[in-house]
């Protein structure tokens, strides 16, 4: 069993990246397989749920799948007598009250052509799958060992139909802060403010390029109007009246009858 990257269930998560980081309403996609050197094993997936510590009968605890049926309106899961399982599902609101979950799951591990198996009989009504359950755990033989994936097995086998049934428990996850993990809203907060603290610097200069020309303009205005209120009054022809010259208005005139 194990989580994948996306929905092309190509690349799983190592047991090194765990825990792993989600979001609310963030998909997960959910892949179960048995590998073995003959073709006739096929996998079923009774009860997947999620709880907040590796025991799977811990509470509080979230159904995706119970007695072999999907119970979890976000789950894509189309069900077929196959060695290989994948189902999707979106991370749900008990993720919103809990930190860290984990996703134990029960898993069937039949012949195909054992047509009295629990996976042939796939989505079974409540009581009836129960009673078989409780049936078969009589004659279950346990053990624990862990998978190369880091998950803790349990394994019980049952001497009724020769089929196994597999506790598988991935995980944790831990709910990932609006906005990412800590490390990540750290790493933000931090480029934030260096943002900031660049952009404080840029305004400063901004704003001193913009005080200096103003200084300036208003400089040129004072020097403009200073002159203009020391040159003396020009009439519109630009010529000086007389009296300006010296001379009297008669000897301007005679000027004039003279020049004539």
């Amino acid at each position: 069993m194990a989580l994948y990257r996306n929905q092309s269930f190509s690349t799983s998560f190592e047991s090194r990246e765990y825990p792993i980081s989600i979001e609310l309403d963030e998909p997960l996609y959910v892949g179960h397989s048995v590998t073995s050197s003959t073709a006739d094993l096929v996998v079923f997936a009774e009860t997947f749920r999620a709880t907040t510590t590796g025991n799977p009968n811990s509470l509080p605890h979230y159904d995706f799948i119970r007695d072999g049926c999907e119970v979890d309106d976000t789950m894509t899961y189309n069900y077929t007598l196959n060695r290989v399982q994948r189902f999707t599902i979106h991370s749900f609101r008990f993720i919103a009250n809990h930190t860290v979950i984990y996703l134990p799951c029960f898993l069937m591990v039949c012949h195909k052509n054992a047509s009295d198996s629990r996976c042939h009989r796939g989505c079974a009504q409540p009581m009836r799958a129960r009673r078989h359950i409780e049936a078969s755990m009589r004659d279950f033989e346990a053990g624990l060992r862990d998978s190369d994936s880091g998950m803790r097995e349990k394994v019980r086998r049952d001497v009724l139909d020769g089929s196994m049934l597999y506790e598988l428990t991935p995980g944790p996850m831990k709910r990932r802060s609006i906005g990412g993990t800590g490390e990540e809203v750290g790493k933000k907060a931090s480029n934030k403010e260096q943002g900031d603290s660049k952009l404080n610097h840029v305004l400063v200069g901004v704003g001193a390029t913009f005080g200096g020309l103003f200084l300036v303009v208003c400089a040129i205005l004072v020097f403009v109007l200073r002159r203009k209120h020391d040159r003396p009054g020009v009439p519109a022809d630009h010529v000086r009246s007389y009296a300006q010259r010296g001379v009297t208005d008669d000897e301007g005139q005679a000027s004039k009858q003279e020049e004539i």
